[in-house]
């Protein structure tokens, strides 16, 4: 599916569209639209590999924090699960954690994983926004649940508002791999559309302070200091204002 197409399906036809700005390695153009979703206007021609980067360490114990209370003594699926650093650390309290990664050929099988359910719990972190057919994914992550099972989704923010306020950021951040970018109200039509009734949807800034400090004044990545004080209100300030880099959805399997 197109990435149009897949809006489409969720009953978020694009309206209005308008050129954003070319992917990083001018493979294809992002457009947005009428209620702020941003999207390619194709699918990339290359798959997605998961690759590590200076924020993993920190979003996997930040991660295996936010559902510990809930996986204890539960059994945990993580979808894309890339390196495997959040399934080693939710690994402690579960009773079971494993993860499947489907752009890593020799990993776990789907099959595998399927014959090892029921789950508790499914994550998803920043993994939907790179699928083709993100309802299928869903769908089928659905069969293997428990009644009443948990799904914790993360995907990058469509208002961002780095992404709209520094250009050099813009041209950095829109990767091919990227085909959407949500709002609330396309991730809420999405996980329903995958047989989810959507508990509640957070915004939250992965990011610190001085990343969009460096941004701003150097045009570059960078700026990974954390002062938890002024970062907990900058955070606060972008959440008010929906400008977070990252949505969180809560839901349960319908």
């Amino acid at each position: 599916m197109t990435p149009a197409e897949i809006l489409t399906s969720i009953g978020h036809e694009p309206r209005n569209p308008r050129p954003f700005g070319p992917t990083r390695d001018g493979t294809a153009t992002a457009w947005t639209c009428d209620g702020g979703t941003i999207y390619l206007d194709r699918s990339p021609t290359t798959p997605y590999v998961g690759r590590g980067s200076a924020m993993l360490a920190i979003d996997d114990a930040r991660r295996a924090h936010l559902i510990e209370r809930q996986a204890c003594g539960r059994r945990v699926l993580d979808f894309g699960s890339g390196l495997g650093g959040f399934v080693g650390r939710v690994r402690e309290c579960a009773a079971f954690a494993i993860g499947y990664e489907p752009s890593a050929p020799d990993a776990i099988t789907w099959s595998s994983v399927a014959h090892q359910g029921p789950y508790d719990i499914a994550t998803a972190w920043h993994v939907v926004e790179h699928l083709d057919d993100p309802i299928e994914a869903l769908t089928r992550l659905s069969g293997i649940m428990a009644p009443g099972a948990l799904l914790v989704v993360e995907v990058p923010h469509a208002r961002d508002w780095l992404l709209h306020s520094c250009g050099a950021f813009r041209a950095f951040s829109l990767w091919s791999e990227h085909r959407i970018l949500h709002t609330r109200e396309t991730l809420r039509s999405l996980l329903q559309c995958g047989g989810f009734d959507v508990e509640r949807i957070e915004a939250v800034q992965r990011y610190p302070l001085a990343n969009h400090l460096h941004w701003l004044t150097r045009g570059m990545p960078g700026g990974v200091d954390v002062n938890e004080n002024l970062d907990r209100e900058y955070a606060a300030m972008l959440a008010a204002r929906d400008e977070t880099d990252t949505l969180i959805a809560w839901a349960r399997k319908g």
